[in-house]
């Protein structure tokens, strides 16, 4: 339940929500497992257990969770099947195979071989904070990122949103930071970060288990490197790195945090897994309403919303 990584996105404007048809729209768009010569499905699944409802509201948050399933055909499968095809072709017809008649091999051998392969599953978390109008989705790329969103504005019909955009440079707030320390009594910097040249090689240096005030860093940074990645405490609650593009990734909780009620029964697993998303959301939300003020704030670009 607790989220590792996660990509911020701001909607642009408000979405009527009426609760009773949620359930009604997720379950159009519900998970359905691959057939025979289908390469992947995507739908939603309950974020809670094996409940039906496919939601999970606590407060003023909406927990989803996506799952995909995709049938598995190594690379190397495909291309000693394709060889041995194209050799067999040659002989039988005394000529030179050519690229569209490859393609076309290539494209039968894997519906021959879709049937009989194995498939796997992988799953995608997101809450939709409607106090805020912000979809927080646990996902390291923003190709992943991409497949909730997909899905999630053809489930709703529309989907207005942004990625997060800080005003200013993360780079140039991070770079900032490392060179004068933060300002901040809330907010720390970990031992850990990572510089790169602005020159035309790009040379990259990771630093990690040192003081970032050390004498090797600032020499670095007086040498034209600037700051991609860093790593923060916030109120010994939350560490996380922050990357150029704004994002949060490696989040960990404090062990205190995490301390969930050891009351709950092995009967009562869905109650403890609501009391830990419960928890979760608070700490993360006010960790990222933090972190986009320590970075400047949202850069609200209206007419680039997607709609």
């Amino acid at each position: 339940m607790w989220y590792k990584n996660v990509r911020v996105y701001q909607l642009t404007k408000d979405i009527a929500l009426v609760e009773e048809l949620l359930q009604q729209k997720l379950a159009e768009f519900t998970f359905t497992p691959c057939h025979s010569q289908q390469p992947e499905s995507l739908g939603w699944t309950s974020p809670i257990l094996d409940e039906e409802l496919l939601y999970h509201k606590q407060g003023q948050t909406i927990g989803l969770k996506l799952k995909i399933q995709q049938r598995i055909l190594p690379s190397p499968v495909i291309r000693e099947a394709l060889e041995e095809k194209i050799k067999q072709k040659q002989a039988d017809e005394g000529r030179r195979v050519f690229s569209r008649e490859k393609r076309q091999l290539k494209d039968e051998i894997i519906e021959q071989l879709l049937p009989r392969s194995f498939t796997r599953s992988q799953y995608i978390k997101g809450f939709w904070d409607l106090k805020n109008n912000r979809l927080v989705i646990d996902v390291s790329s923003a190709s992943k990122a991409e497949k909730f969103i997909k899905v999630l504005r053809e489930t709703l019909g529309s989907l207005p949103l942004i990625p997060f955009e800080a005003k200013a440079s993360p780079t140039a707030t991070m770079t900032h930071w490392l060179q004068n320390g933060l300002d901040d009594h809330d907010l720390f910097l970990a031992n850990e970060c990572e510089l790169r040249s602005t020159d035309e090689e790009a040379a990259i240096v990771r630093i990690k288990n040192q003081e970032l005030s050390a004498n090797e860093v600032m020499a670095h940074l007086e040498a034209g490197k600037q700051a991609v990645k860093v790593r923060v405490n916030w109120k010994d609650a939350v560490e996380a790195t922050i990357t150029e593009e704004g994002g949060f990734s490696r989040i960990k909780f404090s062990p205190a945090i995490k301390e969930l009620d050891t009351e709950y029964s092995k009967e009562e697993e869905m109650a403890r897994l609501s009391h830990e998303f419960s928890v979760m959301v608070i700490e993360l939300n006010a960790f990222i309403e933090h972190m986009i003020e320590a970075l400047g704030g949202q850069q609200i670009n209206a007419h680039l919303a997607k709609d």
